[in-house]
């Protein structure tokens, strides 16, 4: 029985100790908007204060399932009292609709620290794609690189790669076909510069699909996805443009830029 309230006296300074220890510093956070979209920039109006001589740090830090945890900057105030906004610029998620949490860290001078968390929904949908340029693509004749790997974004040459690796083939007239589920549409008219998940994948949708391609000429712009062999169904991965085409002895060579999803 001793033993048993000698551990209730313990448990009540605990909870006493972290009660003060919490209520020396507090930090309060208004939100402006709780969903946005992805590239928009938020406002937070931050409030901190100690009731000791100052608060000395105030930090920002974010987590989502794309980029994992991010350091987003801090503050020195060195004041009792800090009150400013934090603009957060929301990111470019994977997920269509994905929730961001973003931390507030407030530290007076006698190390009492406080959090803060804030969630905010971002939508990404039509986020802008990643441009990757200068991919050059040789044709069987000159012995490699006559191929492209679309899940490691990488030439690769036919006669070392694994089967599963060779997505895009190049033959030795220009023309395009696949050792894969991969199939392409070309599109002339489509917007390379400004292209974006959503108009890859709804133009993909919209075209009629193939497991190989003629041979192709500069500014020649051809979408690449994927069939399920079992269910047919059709995903988009991403966007070709061709910048340069050089005819070398018998074969030829590409320059390629690519826009992944």
């Amino acid at each position: 029985m001793k033993r048993f309230l000698t551990a209730i006296v313990a448990c009540i300074a605990l909870v006493s100790c972290s009660e003060r220890d919490a209520s020396d510093i507090l930090v309060f956070v208004k939100q402006y908007a709780d969903t946005v979209n992805a590239g928009a920039k938020v406002d937070f109006l931050v409030n901190a204060f100690t009731i000791h001589d100052k608060v000395v740090r105030v930090t920002f830090a974010s987590f989502d399932e794309t980029y994992g945890a991010q350091d987003l900057g801090f503050v020195e105030p060195n004041v009792v009292n800090w009150t400013d906004h934090f603009y957060y610029d929301a990111p470019f998620l994977v997920k269509d609709t994905s929730t961001v949490r973003i931390k507030f860290i407030a530290e007076d001078n006698l190390g009492n620290s406080v959090t803060e968390e804030s969630r905010l929904v971002v939508i990404s949908k039509d986020r802008p794609l990643e441009d990757h340029s200068g991919l050059t693509v040789h044709s069987a004749a000159y012995g490699s690189s006559d191929g492209f790997c679309l899940r490691t974004r990488q030439v690769i040459s036919s006669g070392t790669a694994d089967d599963s690796e060779k997505d895009i083939l190049l033959a030795d007239d220009g023309s395009v076909s696949t050792a894969t589920n991969a199939v392409f549409s070309l599109v002339p008219a489509f917007d390379y510069p400004s292209a974006t998940r959503r108009s890859v994948e709804d133009t993909f949708k919209a075209l009629t699909k193939s497991v190989s391609l003629p041979a192709l000429k500069v500014d020649d712009v051809f979408l690449v996805g994927r069939k399920d062999l079992e269910s047919g169904t059709m995903t988009a991965w991403g966007v070709f443009k061709v910048m340069a085409v050089f005819e070398e002895g018998t074969g030829v060579r590409l320059v390629l830029n690519y826009k992944y999803i």
